[in-house]
């Protein structure tokens, strides 16, 4: 059942993560618009949200009727004035740089309507490295989606009002996902200090000569994890996004495991695969290699 503060959501981004957080928004009956300055990420949106929707569907997250009606309903745009003109809560999903996710909310800060609620779907960046960039602290928090899982990280920042995570909660379950509300902030939250580790793990037995990319992903996936492995989920989040954690990973910790990582991102966003949403990244898309049924065979 949805909530009555919240009736429009805009999604500022229409990559990968944008794509996945309004199908579910949308899904549940909310009013949705789309907005991104790339006409192309937009134009093929509406393909990507079909490929989600189907693994979705598969593991339970959404059901199909509804995220279908849903669909037909998002508006998508590149006029940002459009966007945001009726917009109860933002939801930014621009790439993981700081500097340009300052820049959007300060834009949408001086533009969005007095009532517009400000979240952010940053990975590894804080509230608090953010929120000075807008005058609307009090209504500002990170509010994180996980693909497919349901996992949505709600983490205030030093100025964010009392009432705003309870809020945020009960939206979240609104979209029958399920809610984390963090007591303090941590980059990368806390399902994505562990998922980070085992990324970085995996890469680097790549990188060190102990495995494929197709046998790592096998040796996860047979080892009881039958759905996805490593390099496919990173498929999903995008190798760009991927790059980019990493390397806010690198220049907190400078651990340079994570410096290895970047490296190995590079060589591939070099050549234009991104992962799933160019086509091709670790694996081919729109029938990649780790979903058939004969992968784990071998």
């Amino acid at each position: 059942m949805q909530i009555p503060e919240i009736k429009t959501v805009c999604f500022i981004g229409a990559g990968t993560i944008g794509a996945w957080n309004s199908l579910i928004t949308a899904a549940a009956g909310y009013e949705v618009i789309v907005y991104d300055i790339s006409q192309d990420m937009l134009d093929s949106a509406p393909e990507r949200q079909k490929h989600f929707l189907k693994g979705a569907v598969k593991l339970g997250a959404i059901q199909a009727q509804e995220a279908e009606i849903g669909l037909s309903k998002i508006t998508y745009t590149t006029n940002l004035e459009e966007a945001i003109s009726n917009a109860d809560l933002i939801s930014e999903s621009v790439p993981e740089k700081i500097e340009l996710k300052r820049s959007v909310f300060k834009q949408l800060d001086e533009i969005c309507p007095e009532k517009t609620i400000f979240t952010t779907n940053t990975s590894s960046l804080l509230v608090s490295e953010i929120e000075d960039a807008v005058v609307r602290r009090d209504k500002f928090a990170a509010f994180h989606f996980h693909l497919y899982g349901g996992l949505v990280d709600i983490v205030a920042g030093p100025k964010t009002a009392e009432h705003i995570p309870q809020l945020l909660y009960r939206f979240c379950q609104s979209l029958n996902q399920t809610p984390i509300i963090h007591t303090a902030e941590k980059d990368g939250y806390l399902w994505n200090t562990l998922l980070i580790l085992n990324h970085k793990n995996s890469i680097m037995l790549v990188l060190d000569g102990y495995g494929s990319i197709e046998n790592v992903d096998r040796s996860y996936m047979a080892g009881g994890y039958n759905g996805i492995g490593p390099f496919g989920q990173l498929d999903m989040v995008g190798i760009d996004l991927a790059r980019d954690i990493f390397q806010a990973k690198y220049e907190r910790d400078g651990y340079i495991d994570f410096k290895r990582c970047v490296a190995f991102f590079d060589e591939y966003i070099a050549r234009g695969e991104y992962g799933m949403k160019t086509g091709k990244g670790f694996y081919s898309y729109p029938k990649p290699l780790w979903q058939q049924p004969e992968f784990l065979k071998g």
